[in-house]
């Protein structure tokens, strides 16, 4: 018969065993005599490796000392060290090792997805199911619409406002109050392989976040670092934004968080292979965060985002998958969790409001912008000929003329100067009535509106009296001369204020044509 441990069922019926439990009971029962390896593994079917790591970790924990055997000098042996010995002279130390040592091996079951309570990942799922199903709606409108190779691609003039009615989130929207696309832009991506990359590392890592922390914190970690990513990312850039790669940054985030609070509980050659996997993922990220067109801030931002909401799970024992053992946490942990929490929510709600601040003024620039191309296909045009009319009429006839004595002027010339303006002067209401009925969204091309009509209401004046001044020819009053300064000295000042404001509006930036790409 063999003397083999049998590490599913023990007197405490209720829980798994580890071999490395089971092994320092053997080694107890046996104090103070020696236990030898060496004859255990001839008289059981325990691998080998596991009995020499499981005796690794013991010593390790100073709770063996190994020594040779007295006898022959060669065979090693093992007894327990003094602090094994009072381990079990302390019968809640002695409750307290057993629980942790279960734990290992109830978290090193389920992070390799071999526990057999563990249920359907539906919060990766749903996930998944959210970003695809919000795809196919993104194929069905583009080929409704006559562009489906440019969506399949994630390139073509016609994709952003699509991309915008799918979720996707950008200053202009955020300036509206639209504030939920921080969350709705983690579901919408550009083009097909954008998903396919997307969807396949969502589906790995989240299994395996869900696996080892459970399905709600698996979701808030999502949800929290995709409000992060797209909050930083439109804190300081106005690039409109797609992506889960924001979440799935927070996801592996809250893998580091995780691996590094149960580090212990894995066995070595697992938790070596995970730390190279989150090492090489990591620079991995980083590297894609600098391709143009990608959004580093958005991955910073859900990295930061999901530690911090991994953190407070753990904390707060929301991260405990079933069957593993927890103490109550402490006050000062669970104080600890709260704040730990609240930051992640405050820093959620922050970052946004910091986003939606940074996005007005650039929205405002965009309605210039839409606002100034309205204006040069409808106002500016009869405008520009309004006041060149003028300006060359005023320069080269009717000022040089008026500037002459009134007795030494050219009748004829003053005469025909004068029926020009008049024929102008027409022209000035209905240019003026558009610009003042004029609705703009811009507060900078509100003023600019402002200024063309007090421009154009003061040259109006201006070339009234210029006329006026002309026709009456000698019987004008020299005393109205002032007038005709005055108004000239008024409609240089407009003249200026004017060039001014045009030249405040002609720096508007130009919306980029495609949304940032997270991968």
């Amino acid at each position: 018969m063999s003397d083999e441990f049998d590490t599913s069922h023990s007197n405490d019926s209720h829980r798994v065993r580890s071999f490395e439990e089971l092994l320092l009971e053997r080694i107890h029962a046996m104090d103070p005599e020696p236990f030898y390896p060496r004859s255990f593994l001839m008289l059981s079917d325990n691998p080998e490796e596991l009995v020499l790591a499981s005796l690794d970790r013991l010593h390790k924990d100073g709770l063996i000392t190994r020594q040779r055997d007295g006898l022959t000098g060669s065979e090693l042996a093992v007894i327990l060290s003094p602090k094994g010995r009072a381990l079990f002279e302390q019968p809640e130390r002695l409750a307290g090792w057993r629980d942790d040592k279960g734990n290992s091996h109830q978290v090193t079951m389920r992070f390799l997805g071999l526990d057999p309570a563990l249920g359907t990942p539906w919060s990766t799922r749903l996930l998944l199911a959210l970003v695809v199903l919000n795809f196919l709606r993104g194929v069905w409108l583009a080929f409704d619409r006559g562009f489906l190779p440019d969506y399949f691609e994630g390139h073509g003039p016609d994709l952003t406002p699509l991309l915008m009615e799918l979720g996707a989130v950008d200053p202009s929207s955020l300036a509206e109050g639209q504030w939920w696309r921080l969350l709705t832009n983690g579901f919408v991506h550009l083009g097909f392989l954008h998903l396919l990359m997307n969807g396949a590392s969502l589906f790995s890592v989240g299994q395996l976040l869900e696996r080892i922390i459970g399905w709600f914190p698996t979701l808030l970690v999502f949800v929290v670092a995709t409000v992060w990513g797209a909050g930083l990312s439109l804190a300081f850039q106005h690039n409109p934004l797609a992506g889960a790669s924001g979440g799935l940054c927070g996801q592996m985030a809250a893998l580091v968080v995780w691996f590094a609070v149960n580090r212990h509980r894995l066995p070595g050659p697992i938790a070596t292979s995970m730390q190279r996997g989150l090492i090489i993922n990591a620079v991995l990220i980083i590297g894609i965060s600098m391709v143009p067109g990608v959004s580093g801030l958005a991955h910073l931002g859900g990295a930061l985002g999901g530690a911090l909401a991994a953190a407070a799970c753990l904390l707060l024992g929301w991260g405990v998958p079933g069957g593993v053992k927890q103490r109550s946490p402490t006050p000062s942990r669970h104080l600890t969790g709260i704040i730990t929490l609240l930051l992640a929510g405050g820093g959620a709600l922050g970052l946004g409001d910091l986003a939606i601040r940074n996005s007005l003024p650039f929205a405002q620039a965009m309605a210039s912008r839409d606002d100034l191309q309205a204006l040069n296909r409808e106002a500016y045009p009869e405008m520009f000929r309004l006041m060149r009319d003028f300006q060359v009429l005023a320069e080269q006839e009717a000022e040089p003329l008026q500037a002459k004595d009134k007795y030494r002027r050219n009748r004829d010339s003053a005469s025909q100067a004068a029926g020009k303006l008049e024929a102008l002067l027409p022209r000035y209401a209905p240019i003026i009535t558009r610009w003042k009925t004029m609705e703009l969204k811009s507060t900078s091309l509100q003023l600019f509106r402002d200024r063309v009509v007090e421009m154009l209401e003061i040259q109006q004046k201006y070339a009234a009296i210029l006329a006026e001044c002309l026709v009456e020819g000698k019987r004008w009053a020299m005393e109205r001369d002032l007038d005709i300064r005055n108004l000239r000295k008024d409609y240089r000042k407009a003249l200026a204020a004017f060039l001014k404001a045009q030249l405040e509006i002609s720096g508007n930036p130009t919306s980029p044509e495609q949304p940032a790409e997270e991968f």
